[in-house]
C-alpha cells in the first residue's frame, strides 16, 4: 500500500508546486493591493471586529505589509505573521512583522 501511496504523494506535490509558481507569477503581476487605498481601510474595518483578545493575526496574502502595518497602528499588542506565495513581497514587509511565511 505504501509503495504505491508514495508516488501518489509526489505527484501531487509536483502538480501543487507547479501551480503555486504559476500563480505567484500571475499574483506578482498585479499590484493593487502595493498601491489601492482600499487595502488599507480593509484592515481598519477588520480591527473593528477583532475580539479584544486576540494575540496573534496570520494575515493570509499580506503583500508587501501595508494593511498590516496599519493594523499594528491600531492593535501593537498582536504578534503579526504574514503569508504570501510571492517571496519578493514578504523580503518586503515591514518590521512590525514577527514572521513571514512563503507559501
Amino acid at each position: 500500500m505504501f509503495n504505491l501511496f508514495f508516488p501518489f504523494l509526489y505527484a501531487t506535490y509536483t502538480i501543487m508546486s507547479s501551480q503555486l509558481s504559476t500563480y505567484a507569477s500571475q499574483n506578482a503581476a498585479q499590484d493593487s493591493a502595493v498601491t489601492d487605498d482600499f487595502s488599507i481601510e480593509r484592515y481598519h474595518q477588520f480591527a473593528k471586529h477583532l475580539p479584544s483578545s486576540a494575540r496573534h493575526i496570520l494575515d493570509v496574502g499580506c503583500a508587501e505589509g501595508r494593511g498590516g502595518q496599519a493594523l499594528k497602528v491600531l492593535r501593537r499588542e498582536i504578534e503579526l505573521s504574514g503569508l504570501d506565495c510571492v517571496p519578493e513581497r514578504l523580503a518586503a514587509l515591514p518590521v512590525c512583522y514577527d514572521h513571514a511565511i512563503h507559501g
